[in-house]
């Protein structure tokens, strides 16, 4: 700022009415400089916030699918090995290992319909998978039709784990971003249905 201070206080010490060439290449290399620094502090803020933004993605991503896998596993009446369902792990290759069944509706005194659910890793997804029935004999693999997204951006869902004997179920997420993030998300359920492997 000097300089345009001083480039002014010359031209009224001169009565002269503009710049000399050499003012003029300094002014002009003075504000290119200037622009070249508010660029780079707006290029920055602008990473920042984009870094700051898939940060809140992934961890928003990640809490809700572990939450909403926790909730279904309190609330099911009785959690089954993926090995009870006749290629079951063929068709879905990136499984968690179990299947829960929960009641769907009460037809009469005995007769019951239940949902089958399992969980899957579909590319860069989680997954979830339904198929309803009144028995597990009763469901084949083309049963399982309602699929729903849980969660995005899913790199790997190894470590996440059924123990039949201990009854505990260990849910281990690892979420990437686009930039490079990695975030990972895991937590352990105590099993208080029955279990069937």
């Amino acid at each position: 700022m000097w300089f345009l201070k001083l480039m002014f206080q010359n031209l009224k010490k001169n009565d002269k009415k503009g710049f000399t060439l050499i003012e003029l290449v300094v002014g002009l290399a003075a504000s290119s400089i200037l622009a070249l620094a508010f660029y780079a502090v707006f290029d920055y803020c602008v990473n920042i916030n984009l870094i700051e933004e898939e940060r809140n993605d992934l961890s928003l991503n990640g809490r809700y699918a572990i939450e909403y896998m926790k909730r279904e596993i309190k609330t099911a009446d009785e959690i089954l090995s993926t090995d009870n369902f006749k290629g079951l792990n063929d068709k879905f290759k990136n499984n968690v290992g179990f299947v829960l069944k929960t009641l769907e509706k009460k037809l009469s005194d005995d007769k019951y319909i239940y949902k089958y659910i399992l969980y899957y890793k579909d590319g860069n997804s989680l997954k979830r998978v339904t198929a309803e029935g009144p028995n597990i004999n009763a469901i084949r693999i083309s049963s399982f039709i309602g699929v729903n997204t849980i969660a995005s951006n899913v790199k790997s869902i190894e470590g996440t784990y059924i123990d039949f004997e201990n009854k505990k179920i260990v849910l281990n997420i690892l979420l990437s971003g686009h930039i490079g993030r990695k975030m990972r998300f895991n937590t352990e359920i105590y099993i208080r249905c029955p279990v069937s492997y």
